[in-house]
């Protein structure tokens, strides 16, 4: 199973991918892009108490359940939505604006939550 580790290094790589193409014309991507940053990051805070979801209901359980995890939910959710949204109901077209609330402001949120569970 992938450790604390392996999750940031592939939130990282997800991020890196996100700063290499045209994010508004390719909005989709963006904002599929930064959910899967963010689910990382989640999945390593979970790997540190060695769980490993491997499906997202199970992940959303355990953000709703788990009081490290609880304030991070609303935002988490907001990426899924949009994310879900992005994948499944073309054609799709989110603002400069809204893909950087998605970063600044959501995936910004997550990080900082998780950061004294990830040092």
């Amino acid at each position: 199973m992938p450790d604390k580790d392996d999750h940031l290094a592939q939130a990282a790589r997800n991020l890196q991918f996100y700063n290499s193409f045209d994010r508004i014309n390719f909005s989709e991507w963006a904002v599929t892009v930064l959910f899967y940053a963010a689910l990382q990051y989640v999945d390593a805070f979970l790997a540190t108490r060695q769980i490993h979801p491997m499906k997202h209901d199970i992940r959303d359980r355990l953000i709703n359940r788990l009081a490290e995890l609880k304030p991070i939910y609303s935002h988490y959710s907001f990426m899924k939505s949009h994310s879900r949204t992005a994948r499944y109901a073309p054609p799709t077209n989110f603002t400069d604006q809204e893909i950087r609330d998605l970063e600044l402001v959501h995936l910004d949120a997550i990080r900082q939550a998780l950061q004294p569970y990830l040092s």
